[in-house]
């Protein structure tokens, strides 16, 4: 009885929802009972990494992105976690006066092209509030998550895909910013759907893993300090991990 118990412990441990976050890259696994990968018949897997950074004034000089996800200026550093819920981004103002992110003015550019409007939930003293702008003080932190408002169905407050930066509420998506994980099924279907669009825009024959390549998702931040503005466009990529 003590040997039957103790496996049907096991059991137990095995069929509870297990979630670890590689904040690395912002890469989520979700597993519950079997690997997720026989479950799921999931065929690939993806991560989301930092490409390229551009500036409105220009910067006199490249300012190199650290690790995929890290890049800063002599304004501010930033830390991003991309997933299928938008951006964690962290924000540090290195200037002595405060720092304006306008996300009225701000958007992103999702996978299929198309410009969408932020909404960006943010934590003050432990409430969740929608803010239009935030006001980051002299050498002061802003940690907030990004996201399309028309991908959400509802409009509560977004579950945080990083731990150490905790949402409440609920919200459903309409679909992901950047899907990170496709079954044998979705790739037969985006194959199905893209291939005729790929041929005429790319002029080759349809290939998952480029269509993949291809993508990439741009987040422009509007920024203002001392009445200056600055834009910033952050370029993000899937990237495939285990073919």
């Amino acid at each position: 009885m003590k040997h039957l118990r103790s496996r049907l412990a096991g059991l137990a441990g095995l069929t509870g929802l297990t979630v670890l976050a590689l904040v690395s890259f912002g890469i989520l696994y979700v597993s519950m009972g079997t690997p997720l990968a026989a479950a799921e018949n999931i065929v690939y897997r993806v991560a989301v990494k930092m490409e390229k950074v551009e500036r409105t004034p220009a910067l006199e000089e490249v300012k190199e992105i650290r690790g995929g996800r890290l890049w800063g200026d002599d304004l501010m550093d930033t830390a991003w976690y991309g997933g299928e819920s938008g951006f964690n981004v962290t924000i540090t103002n290195k200037k002595d006066q405060e720092l304006i992110v306008t996300w009225q003015k701000s958007w992103i550019m999702d996978q299929q092209g198309k410009k969408r409007v932020i909404i960006a939930p943010s934590r003050i003293a432990g409430k969740t509030n929608n803010t239009k702008s935030s006001t980051i003080p002299a050498k002061g932190k802003l940690r907030i998550t990004i996201m399309p408002k028309d991908y959400i169905k509802d409009q509560g407050p977004a579950v945080s895909i990083d731990s150490n930066m905790p949402m409440s509420g609920k919200s459903s998506w309409r679909f992901p910013v950047f899907k990170q994980t496709y079954t044998e099924k979705e790739v037969k279907k985006i194959t199905k759907k893209q291939k005729k669009k790929y041929k005429k825009k790319y002029g080759e024959e349809f290939d998952f893993l480029s269509y993949i390549d291809k993508s990439t998702v741009e987040v422009v931040l509007n920024m203002d300090i001392n009445n200056t503005p600055y834009t910033y466009h952050f370029y993000f990529k899937p990237y495939i991990f285990n073919k």
